[in-house]
């Protein structure tokens, strides 16, 4: 699939974990924010910066290393596809 946009931080002058930063990528993409599953491997900056742009966030955690349960881990690629 080829890039469809590009959205850097430096220019829109929003960066995460301000979900803000979303406002800006989604229009641009077409996409509601509710039918956004947003894989990342920060807490901080990634599962809080979607849960506050209303996407659901999915923690890419190879390692099993983050223990909260108030957000689903992922540890494999192919698993986002079991959260579509």
């Amino acid at each position: 699939m080829p890039v469809q946009t590009i959205v850097d931080s430096g220019v829109v002058g929003v960066a995460k974990p301000d979900p803000r930063i979303f406002d800006v990528a989604l229009p641009s993409l077409g996409l509601d924010p509710s039918d956004v599953i947003y894989v990342g491997d920060s807490v901080k900056y990634d599962v809080r910066s979607a849960e506050g742009a209303g996407m659901t966030p999915l923690h890419f955690d190879p390692f099993g290393l983050c223990e909260a349960m108030d957000h689903s881990h992922v540890a494999h690629v192919e698993q986002v596809l079991r959260h579509v």
